[in-house]
């Protein structure tokens, strides 16, 4: 349980709630696909236990986290340009719906817009409020 003195900072919760969205967005994704035909295992389902981590202070969840960060930063880019279908018409699925042929804006904001959260992820992971909070946890009760 989170006490008064323990409690997060309040960036360090948003992300760790950014990080649990992901982690259910993950299990949902999971669960739907088998009704459009495929089988699919999405690793951000461990986003779920990292941001509920980072919540407690946990300083592996805070590891772990800057790990799918820094994999963000290089699998975005990459992600988007694969995905262009090297046509120029852009594709991708929400849970299981194939979107495509978008106005290529329209995506570039989309990635822009991923980048530059994962931009803020890794911001207030490296804050000092972040770190101490972090070292202040005593890892055997997290």
């Amino acid at each position: 349980m989170i006490t008064q003195d323990r409690k997060p900072p309040i960036l360090l919760q948003i992300v760790a709630g950014l990080f649990i969205f992901e982690g259910i967005c993950a299990i949902i994704e999971m669960v739907i696909s088998p009704f459009y035909g495929r089988i699919f295992f999405d690793l951000n389902i461990f986003c779920l236990r990292i941001g509920k981590g980072m919540l407690k202070g946990n300083p592996k969840s805070r590891e772990w986290a800057l790990i799918f960060i820094y994999l963000g930063f290089l699998l975005i880019p990459l992600i988007s340009w694969v995905l262009t279908d090297f046509s120029g018409i852009f594709y991708f699925k929400i849970f299981g719906i194939q979107i495509q042929e978008i106005d290529p804006w329209i995506f570039i904001c989309f990635a822009v817009g991923s980048l530059l959260l994962t931009l803020f992820e890794l911001y207030v992971m490296y804050r000092a409020d972040t770190r101490s909070y972090f070292k202040s946890i005593n890892p055997f009760e997290a």
